[in-house]
């Protein structure tokens, strides 16, 4: 208790000098675009849809075979965490755009549903070095939360739901680096708490988590989320973008903590510091990330669908692409409803554009798992970039054959396009 307080303390007081108010420098103007129609838009959703029902696998789940070995070395890898992270995201996803409103939706919903209530009470970090269960825990509590406010409900269902997100809380606090903030690699795996250097994005997404969790109701500890943020807080630099790492002093001056390297994960940090309360992130610092992000898209964009990580002067990684879309889409909605139109055309524009043939969005070869996520990640992107006065579509008719056949639980079918195999070293 003595620590926890004594690495608060210090925590406070190396953040006191980053709690003034920094110039954020002059951000690129986007270029004009044709902006996509509500009904572009919903095509683009609904043939995304169509590949998750698809490709869901018999057991409930999404994307468990690991044919293609590439991503993350198989031998650090926690398979069972992109696992659970992504079949939360695509359970997630299809809620929110409306998918359970057919029955091939609803279908999907209620398989991926049992499989989270089967295999989440007995989740778990299962590696000595790696923590990526932080995402599977961090996702679940989403998926949760909207199954919780979208699904019918017993009053037994959603007493089990509430058990399972408590469950998860307890275990994000528990896995909490001893530092602040949360990180999936770890330096001394027999410690408790954890003793690693925490991740500024990994940090944002689990404290954006644990907001949506307090406002529904649930009990989150003051003391988790006071040594998250006074981490994520160190993190940030003199132009308003994040490090990639948390450290005590942080190198903003190097290539990957630079602007361009650090566009695609700075606005779920702002996001996490503006919902707990931090008077730093006023809509000018959302507006400015969001100017960069779209206008210098390309640095990330040469990085996307390669079978590589942290490379190029920004040492920037394609993984980073749709979960930058995702909360850059969720930004906009803690902007004013003047300031919106012009971001949601922009990003509903890079989004439609780079859907694949198959209906999917993919970012980084990582397994099995990444068609999954990157789908559900932009499907829900894109929900938030339609118009406020769109309406919403009749249920759509999806073309099964257009998307892949539906996949057996043990991964054997596999007929997307062929992909190279090339080791990832995954040390950033």
């Amino acid at each position: 208790m003595k620590r926890r307080l004594l690495i608060l303390i210090l925590l406070g007081l190396a953040a006191a000098g980053c709690a003034t108010k920094r110039p954020l420098g002059v951000a690129p103007t986007p270029l004009d675009v044709v902006a996509p129609t509500p009904d572009e838009i919903h095509t683009s959703i609904d043939r995304g849809v169509a590949y998750l029902l698809a490709s869901q696998l018999s057991d409930g789940s999404w994307g468990r075979s690991h044919a293609r070995r590439m991503g993350i070395d198989t031998q650090l890898s926690s398979r069972a965490d992109f696992e659970m992270a992504t079949t939360a995201l695509a359970v997630q996803s299809l809620i929110e755009v409306g998918a359970v409103d057919t029955p091939e939706g609803l279908a999907a919903v209620e398989r991926g549903e049992a499989w989270i209530l089967k295999h989440l009470p007995g989740y778990r970090y299962a590696l000595d070095r790696e923590m990526f269960n932080i995402w599977g825990h961090a996702y679940a509590i989403e998926a949760i939360l909207t199954i919780l406010e979208h699904r019918p409900m017993t009053d037994e269902r959603r007493a089990e739901w509430g058990t399972l997100v408590d469950l998860q809380i307890r275990l994000l606090v528990a896995y909490e680096s001893s530092r602040g903030g949360w990180g999936y690699y770890i330096n001394h795996p027999v410690k408790r708490p954890p003793d690693h250097w925490a991740l500024s994005f990994m940090t944002a997404s689990v404290l954006i988590t644990l907001h949506e969790a307090q406002e529904a109701g649930f009990d989150v500890p003051r003391g988790t989320v006071a040594t998250g943020l006074r981490a994520l807080q160190i993190s940030r630099g003199p132009d308003g973008g994040f490090s990639y790492s948390i450290n005590y002093l942080p190198e903003h001056s190097t290539g990957p903590n630079r602007g361009a390297g650090a566009m695609a994960r700075t606005h779920a940090c702002s996001l996490a510091m503006r919902l707990w309360g931090d008077p730093l992130i006023t809509d000018d610092v959302f507006t400015n990330w969001l100017n960069r992000f779209i206008a210098r898209i390309g640095w990330i964009d040469m990085e996307r669908k390669k079978p590589w990580a942290h490379t190029g002067e920004y040492r920037t990684a394609g993984y980073y692409y749709y979960y930058g879309m995702y909360y850059a889409a969720r930004v906009l909605e803690h902007l004013p409803e003047d300031d919106q139109p012009f971001y949601k055309d922009q990003l509903a524009r890079l989004l439609v554009d780079r859907q694949d043939g198959d209906g999917t969005w993919w970012d980084f070869p990582l397994y099995d798992y990444f068609q999954g996520y990157g789908t559900a990640l932009a499907i829900m992107s894109l929900q938030r970039c339609l118009p406020a006065e769109a309406p919403a579509p009749p249920p759509p008719v999806h073309d099964h054959a257009m998307a892949p056949s539906p996949v057996a639980a043990d991964g054997t079918d596999d007929d997307t396009e062929h992909l190279p195999s090339v080791p990832v070293d995954p040390t950033p």
